[in-house]
């Protein structure tokens, strides 16, 4: 399978990469906006990402812009849940957040508002610890990476190279033990 492009000159490139990837490349959904709140079982500390807004009630709106097709975005955010002995897990676990979506849905051309969907997680009886999701470890390491990268460029920027390069050295002996 496949599709083949005869290129005659250099300027035809560009225009073989326009049609292979137009499909691909095409936007699906315009000014995408997600809104993450926690139920009364947890309370929301913090979103991870460049174009969260807080709001009075605790809740966050996150500006996500255009996504295009295939295109997939993360959002990484930390809650606690509350330490109750008495919490009596249903099955589909305890609830932890709370999403919205929406969006100009372009292919259809009308404005998309999602229901809300609650995100559960198990709470175990025991000392038990499940394993991390391997997609969300990989963001939540580039996340810290990131925080630590402005953290020693803030010092070295007020001229302490020495403690620069010591956090960048205990941020590479944390990302490595992770």
């Amino acid at each position: 399978g496949g599709t083949y492009y005869f290129v005659e000159s250099d300027s035809d490139v560009s225009s073989a990469f326009g049609d292979a990837f137009g499909g691909v490349l095409s936007v699906v959904a315009q000014n995408v906006v997600l809104s993450i709140s926690a139920p009364p079982e947890a309370k929301l500390i913090m979103v991870h990402h460049e174009n969260k807004t807080k709001k009075e009630d605790s809740s966050y709106v996150v500006k996500l812009g255009d996504l295009y097709a295939e295109e997939r975005r993360d959002v990484i955010f930390e809650v606690t849940l509350r330490s109750d002995e008495n919490i009596s897990e249903e099955v589909q676990g305890i609830p932890h957040a709370n999403a919205t979506l929406s969006y100009l849905d372009t292919v259809e051309g009308k404005l998309v508002d999602e229901d809300t969907v609650t995100a559960n997680i198990a709470r175990p009886d025991n000392t038990t610890i499940s394993a991390p999701n391997p997609s969300v470890a990989v963001q939540w390491l580039r996340t810290c990476a990131t925080y630590g990268m402005e953290e020693a460029d803030q010092v070295s920027q007020r001229g302490d190279l020495k403690t620069a390069r010591a956090k960048i050295t205990l941020l590479l002996q944390k990302l490595r033990r992770e």
